[in-house]
């Protein structure tokens, strides 16, 4: 139990902490709009997954682990997702449109609750977590165990995020430093969807 615990922990701390669309998000929305848009992003991560948890303790882990097809077409069509929303903000941020680049950054609490369910970084954390979870413990457990486990270390990660996002407000007033940031930002999503991608490519070839 104390192993499984320490695991779960390291899986979630790991995934929460690394760039990913919801850390950049949280970063961007203190960035632009301070204590107020940092509460209302984190807000909306964490209620987005924990309805990711919810749908995978009700039963959606067992229809993804009966029909391995439908994962791969989540996480695949997250991923096109991820890079498509990072392919258009470097080119925005080249053709500095700044407005346009601001509004297709997701902030608000309603687009990242919605983020959560086309974001194959998420559903990946939260599928495997459930898997070991249930392995020693029961469902009542598990969903308690897993539910206290997101919220601390996922509140805790995406609060550093939101304080270099506060930390480096001063610097993104200058329009060309902000077309830097964003061009950065648009790029770690291209990575981080690409990287996801050679994984599933990876998984989905004959051994």
């Amino acid at each position: 139990m104390i192993t499984t615990l320490a695991a779960l922990t390291a899986l979630i701390f790991v995934a929460a902490i690394t760039p990913g669309p919801n850390n950049l998000a949280v970063l961007n929305a203190a960035a632009e709009r301070g204590i107020a848009g940092t509460a209302s992003a984190i807000t909306g991560v964490l209620l987005g997954s924990l309805a990711l948890l919810v749908l995978a303790l009700s039963g959606a882990d067992a229809l993804f682990a009966a029909q391995p097809r439908l994962r791969e077409g989540v996480s695949f069509a997250g991923c096109g997702y991820l890079a498509w929303f990072g392919a258009r903000l470097m080119v925005q941020s080249l053709a500095r449109q700044p407005q346009a680049i601001h509004a297709a950054v997701p902030s608000r609490m309603g687009q990242l609750i919605g983020l959560q369910f086309v974001n194959p970084k998420a559903w990946t954390m939260v599928l495997t977590a459930v898997a070991a979870a249930r392995a020693v413990m029961n469902p009542a457990m598990a969903a308690v165990v897993l539910t206290f486990l997101f919220l601390a270390i996922s509140s805790l990660c995406l609060a550093v995020w939101a304080w270099l996002g506060l930390r480096i407000v001063p610097r993104l007033q200058r329009q060309a430093t902000r077309a830097w940031f964003d061009r950065a930002m648009g790029l770690l999503l291209l990575v981080s969807a690409i990287t996801i991608l050679a994984e599933l490519t990876s998984w989905s070839m004959p051994q």
